[in-house]
């Protein structure tokens, strides 16, 4: 079984805590400015927003 279908796992699991179960989905939504993590989890879910840029 694999978990990690997007390159942005990693960074979503990071941001939204899903070290202990990474049973979800991650969501990668991209912007002009901005990088969506959204990661869904059992226990509910979680959005982090990461603006790039300087």
């Amino acid at each position: 079984m694999r978990l990690v279908e997007h390159p942005y796992q990693l960074l979503c699991v990071e941001r939204c805590g899903l070290f202990r179960s990474v049973t979800g989905s991650c969501k990668v939504t991209y912007d002009q400015m901005s990088v969506t993590v959204q990661g869904i989890h059992r226990s509910g879910g979680c959005i982090s927003k990461i603006v790039e840029g300087a």
